[in-house]
């Protein structure tokens, strides 16, 4: 064999062969009982369907969440409102309801260890069909392991690719292209208890063992059968049972049947398949009934067990990694979409449990305190990532009073400015004009900024309808679109960097002569050099990833909207162009304008400052001055009392900490249309 044989061939084998190489690209029948198990289990078992039934109601009830994973910092940031989530939340199609959808889907796993449902479009599902896992079957391939379902009902036959259909399954360790339910792992006990049943059934219809038995001394053949027919006549029946029968016959006794040992070895055989079927389905059985042992604190704990061992790992974790593998990652790969358990009750004293736990571990100084509030599954904090200080919480529970007494007396805008805080030597009215002082000199550079989003949009609205205009496939739109947002970024990275330049610059150095009051006659802008190449490498690609990622969720909402209602593709074009043209262009060239001068002044600002205090030694700390108007934010307006902070400190708000208004490291609710300024104040020893 010659060497490139060799290769060939060993190229050939780099992937794993499961079956027989007859039985690819053919459909891969299943070799369990599939409807068997669902007939003779759970349409016939009490047991059986009592467990099934209590695993899917319990599946069924717990809602749904969506959240944007930031690709920067990783952090998550819940989504409110999405197709994704009126889809797993609402209704799953026009005929069937999300809680209807999750209860089939649990009751499918646990009697047949699998399930299918169709998408409606395999770019971007908003509706979802479960199919029958019995008529269901994969069609293996040799190279990518599956390579589409055939659909088999009644002898009507349909074929549909791998990406058009949802698989979940139990695996099989005998046979990957199957599924293991539990209903299969016990079919002996199953039989077992089907055969009790049907015995007790022919025992009170009196076709098995009588209660008792006549003994005659020396019967002739017509006493014998007169006696067997009269038995029969008055005896038979579950109308007749333990009706005492008198026969016309001399020296007859009547012997009563008790419990014999074969009796009693029954009844506990029936005791012992209620509890293997409780345990196959990971079911304690004092929730279905048992009658043994059933107490209210057991009932109770039985009940968390159900969630804990059974309902989360087994069912909710094996659905949330199905649902993001086929659904979220087809509308961005930085989607994640998550099970809400707030609402169970059963688990609320394990959540209060975990939750002293975690502030056990934090105040013992074994985590930090990011690492507790992730076992509560709460977002970071920027000062999380310490551990627990006593002088330091001390310290911080004063700050706080101080800032919560400040707080509540500024009820409005006005009442605030009364309060002093003896470390400023800033007036109301200085920050008042500092604020619109800075305001003016911003509004110099947000509209050209403005204008030029406005054209870079244009240009994307152009570029992407003259992409779209001769496709009729959702998922190829989607394609083009991503494709037309990437070729434009760079662009989008060039006005950001030419803004962050001039406004870095221009702020930088006023801040500095400001507070130096003027004690240097010439800057040395290398600083300010060294600020803007460390602001535009970090913020630049960070921002233009956030615009796009704005654009391609608001056209896959239009998109899966329009596949919804069931538009034609041309109807998506103008939906898409129509978005440009209202909201796009006009609307989000401003706002993003807006933010990213305002944090570049912010930040060249406080670059300025720190090199002032460095060159002449001084004693300089930063205060939020926000604008007091009603269209200002609350929190925004109470930080007008914040204490002065270190210049290289930040300010909290709530659960975010910023290093100066508008800050892109912080969450959107408090950066977008932020029009709050940086101020400056000397402290007293």
């Amino acid at each position: 064999m010659s060497i490139f044989n060799i290769f060939r061939k060993a190229k050939q084998e780099t992937y794993p062969i499961y079956l027989d190489t007859g039985a690819y690209n053919v459909p891969k029948w299943s070799t369990q009982k599939d409807e068997e198990y669902i007939r003779e289990g759970y349409r016939k078992i009490t047991w059986v369907y009592s467990c099934v039934s209590i695993i899917a109601a319990n599946v069924s009830q717990v809602p749904w969440e969506l959240y944007r994973i930031n690709r920067t910092n990783g952090v998550e940031k819940e989504i409110l409102d999405h197709p994704i989530l009126k889809l797993l939340n609402d209704r799953i199609n026009p005929y069937m309801s999300a809680k209807d959808f999750f209860d089939l889907w649990a009751t499918y796993l646990a009697t047949q260890g699998k399930f299918y449902c169709l998408f409606n479009n395999a770019a971007l599902p908003t509706q979802l069909y479960p199919l029958y896992p019995h008529y269901t079957k994969p069609i293996p391939d040799l190279n990518k392991f599956v390579n589409g379902f055939e659909y088999n009902v009644s002898g009507q036959s349909s074929q549909y690719n791998a990406d058009q259909v949802l698989w979940s399954k139990f695996n099989d360790p005998l046979d990957l292209y199957d599924g293991m339910s539990p209903i299969r792992a016990m079919a002996r006990t199953i039989d077992t208890e089907n055969e009790a049943v049907d015995w007790n059934k022919a025992q009170l219809q009196n076709q098995a063992v009588p209660p008792g038995a006549i003994q005659v001394q020396n019967p002739s053949p017509e006493m014998a059968n007169k006696l067997r027919s009269e038995w029969l006549k008055r005896y038979s029946g579950a109308r007749n049972a333990r009706v005492p029968l008198i026969l016309n016959a001399e020296k007859a006794n009547y012997i009563p049947f008790g419990l014999s040992t074969i009796d009693m070895d029954f009844i506990e055989q029936r005791k012992l398949s209620r509890v293997e079927i409780c345990s196959a389905f990971g079911v304690p059985s004092q929730v279905v009934g048992d009658p043994e042992g059933q107490t209210y604190a057991n009932y109770e704990e039985a009940v968390k067990s159900l969630w804990q061992q059974t309902v989360i790992p087994k069912y909710l974790d094996h659905m949330t990694d199905i649902l993001n593998t086929y659904i979220a990652t087809k509308y961005a790969d930085n989607l994640k979409i998550k099970y809400n358990l707030d609402s169970i009750g059963a688990l609320h004293e394990s959540m209060d449990s975990l939750a002293e736990r975690a502030r056990g571990l934090y105040k013992d100084g074994i985590i930090k305190l990011n690492e507790a509030r992730y076992m509560l599954k709460f977002e970071d904090v920027e000062t999380g990532d310490s551990f627990y200080s006593q002088p330091a919480v001390a310290t911080a529970t004063t700050t706080t009073a101080t800032v919560t007494t400040a707080t509540t007396t500024t009820a409005s805008a006005t009442e605030s400015k009364t309060i002093k805080i003896k470390t400023i030597d800033m007036s109301d009215e200085q920050k008042e004009m500092h604020w619109k002082s800075t305001e003016e000199k911003r509004s110099k550079y947000i509209d050209p900024c403005a204008k030029q989003f406005k054209d870079a949009f244009k240009d994307e609205q152009k570029q992407l309808l003259n992409a779209i205009k001769d496709i009729y496939d959702a998922e190829q739109i989607i394609n083009a679109a991503d494709r037309v947002i990437n070729a434009c970024a760079p662009r989008k990275k060039n006005i950001l960097a030419a803004i962050y330049n001039l406004v870095i610059s221009d702020f930088g150095e006023a801040t500095y002569y400001k507070v130096a009051k003027n004690k240097c006659k010439k800057i040395n802008i290398d600083f300010l050099t060294n600020a803007m190449i460390k602001y535009i490498a970090t913020q630049t690609a960070t921002e233009v990833v956030q615009i796009n990622e704005t654009t391609r969720f608001q056209l896959q909402e239009i998109i899966a909207k329009s596949i919804a209602e069931g538009a034609k593709i041309e109807t998506i074009a103008e939906e898409i162009d129509k978005l440009y043209l209202d909201n796009i262009v006009p609307n989000r060239s401003k706002l993003i304008a807006r933010t990213e001068v305002i944090s570049a002044s912010n930040y060249g600002s406080v670059a300025g400052a720190q090199k002032a205090q460095e060159d002449f030694d001084l004693k300089i700390k930063k205060i939020w001055i926000p604008t007091y108007d009603i269209r200002t934010r609350q929190r925004h307006l109470a930080m007008g009392e914040h204490p002065p902070v270190e210049l290289d400190g930040t300010f909290n708000l709530g659960d975010a900490n910023m290093q100066y208004p508008a800050d892109l490291s912080g969450p959107a609710a408090e950066v977008c249309n932020c029009r709050c300024t940086v101020g400056y104040v000397n402290t007293k020893d």
